[in-house]
């Protein structure tokens, strides 16, 4: 029997062993990053948790999305019970943050607000 305190370890070993030996299809990699990247409901999705909580501040309402997008590559793969591989998962990550930048006025209210 595992002790409980070494079941998350075992958890990230498992894990990471099969992203390493697991090859992505194609069309299974595009549903797993478009679920992060774009969510299907606009009205309820994480971010908007981000958008209503940050949203007079520039700067903490991107790294928000930011930090909430990568997230949810991280994790994506228990959302659709698969298992993604590290090219999948960094794939997404890239995505988020061109999804994310900041324009050039929302750089001006940031060093506004500073």
């Amino acid at each position: 029997m595992i002790p409980v305190g070494y079941t998350s370890k075992i958890h990230s070993c498992e894990k990471t062993c099969g992203r390493k030996t697991k090859p992505d299809e194609a069309k299974h990699s595009k549903v797993a990053v478009n679920f992060c990247i774009n969510p299907s409901n606009h009205d309820k999705n994480i971010y908007q948790y981000c958008q209503t909580t940050f949203k007079p501040d520039v700067l903490l309402e991107h790294n928000c999305n930011i930090d909430t997008c990568r997230l949810c590559c991280a994790t994506v793969d228990q959302a659709l019970g698969t298992i993604n591989s590290v090219s999948t998962v960094n794939d997404c990550f890239s995505q988020c943050a061109n999804k994310f930048v900041l324009s050039k006025k929302d750089l001006l209210t940031i060093r506004q607000q500073n």
